[in-house]
């Protein structure tokens, strides 16, 4: 599931060229879950790499998730300062999941000097009773772009 169509016939295309039986889908997780998109023991995630990001995504990874302990949960997501690491992991408990593991450096990213190239993986696992903070629409800050100032250096096109 993407919000990017690109990304999406991408996906179904290498899904299809590697045999896999998996159904891609355009959505923008902003809006609730679609209807029927529920019951699930897995979810896999990469938010936007901020707080806001990791706190929707995996609001709506557990919407999906059917209830009951043990199910899982798996978060990409960049190192941080100490300051917000521990609020991602505040996010993560107070959302009802508990860190089962950390794989450093999970992914690497070709040209993404700004997260140092990489993100770790967070194996979550639920425990009795999910809370997550985000139910219905999202319209607040998401991206990194989103929380920056929009004001520019002088001269910049675009400047107002």
């Amino acid at each position: 599931m993407d919000v990017d169509p690109a990304v999406v016939a991408f996906s179904g295309e290498a899904s299809r060229r590697a045999g896999l039986a998996a159904e891609v889908l355009l959505h923008d997780l902003r809006r609730p879950l679609p209807a029927g998109l529920r019951g699930f023991d897995t979810v896999f995630t990469d938010p936007p790499y901020t707080l806001a990001g990791a706190e929707l995504f995996l609001s709506r990874g557990a919407a999906a998730l059917a209830p009951g302990p043990g199910r899982q949960a798996f978060l990409c997501f960049p190192g941080k300062p100490p300051e917000e690491g521990a609020r991602l992991q505040g996010a993560i408990a107070d959302m009802g999941f508990a860190i089962h593991a950390l794989v450093r450096n999970f992914n690497e990213y070709v040209g993404a000097g700004v997260l140092a190239g990489a993100s770790h993986l967070y194996h979550l696992v639920a425990g009795p009773r999910l809370s997550p903070p985000v139910a219905g629409r999202y319209e607040a800050a998401l991206y990194t772009g989103d929380l920056r100032s929009r004001r520019r250096h002088p001269g910049w096109k675009g400047e107002e």
